[in-house]
C-alpha cells in the first residue's frame, strides 16, 4: 500500500501557503504559491496560482490534499470588507478545483481547525514543533497555517482510524 503524502493548502487571493507532510505528520516541505506580481489583476493572480498549484501537484504526487475553505455562516460584514470576501472566495474555489482535478483525494477543511487561536500563536506552535520552518520567509504566516492545518487533519484521521480499530467485529 502506498504511503500517504498530504498536501495542505491555506489559500488567499494574494498568495497561498502549502505544506507537504507524510502520514506521521513529518514536515517534508513548506512554501508559498505566489502570483508573478502582487499588483496583477485578481484573475491573473488567481490563474497564475492555480497553474502553479497544478505544477506542484504533478511534481509531488500527493495522495491526499486538504484546502481551507470558509464553511458555515459568517456575521454581516461591512460593505468595504464584502469585496475582499468575494476575492477570497474566488481564489479558494479556483485552487480547490485545481486540486480536485489533479489529486485523487481532496477534502475541504473548515476554519474551525484553528480552535479560535490567533494566527501568531498558531505560527509560534508550528515554529516550536518544526525547527525547519522559517517564519522570516512567511510574513503572512500562510505556510504556518498550512502546516498547522495538516497536523490537525492528520490527528483527526488518526483518531478516526483508532475508533474503527477499537470497534468489535
Amino acid at each position: 500500500m502506498e504511503a500517504m503524502k498530504l498536501l495542505s493548502l491555506d489559500p488567499s487571493s494574494t498568495m497561498t501557503g502549502y505544506a507537504i507532510m507524510d502520514e506521521k505528520a513529518n514536515l517534508v516541505e513548506a512554501g508559498l504559491i505566489k502570483p508573478r506580481k502582487a499588483g496583477d489583476e485578481l484573475w491573473t493572480r488567481i490563474l497564475t496560482m492555480s497553474k502553479s498549484l497544478i505544477t506542484l501537484i504533478k511534481e509531488i504526487e500527493p495522495t491526499h490534499c486538504i484546502v481551507e475553505v470558509p464553511i458555515g455562516k459568517h456575521r454581516r460584514l461591512p460593505a468595504a470588507m464584502s469585496g475582499s470576501l468575494v476575492k477570497y472566495g474566488c481564489a479558494v474555489g479556483s485552487l480547490y478545483l485545481a486540486a480536485h482535478l489533479f489529486c485523487p483525494h481532496v477534502y475541504p477543511v473548515s476554519t474551525l481547525w484553528t480552535g479560535g487561536k490567533a494566527k501568531v500563536r498558531r505560527a509560534g506552535a508550528v515554529a516550536f514543533r518544526f525547527p525547519t520552518y522559517d517564519p522570516d520567509k512567511d510574513k503572512g504566516l500562510d505556510m504556518a497555517d498550512a502546516i498547522g492545518m495538516g497536523v490537525w487533519w492528520l490527528d483527526q484521521q488518526a483518531g478516526r482510524y483508532a475508533k474503527r480499530m477499537l470497534r468489535k467485529p
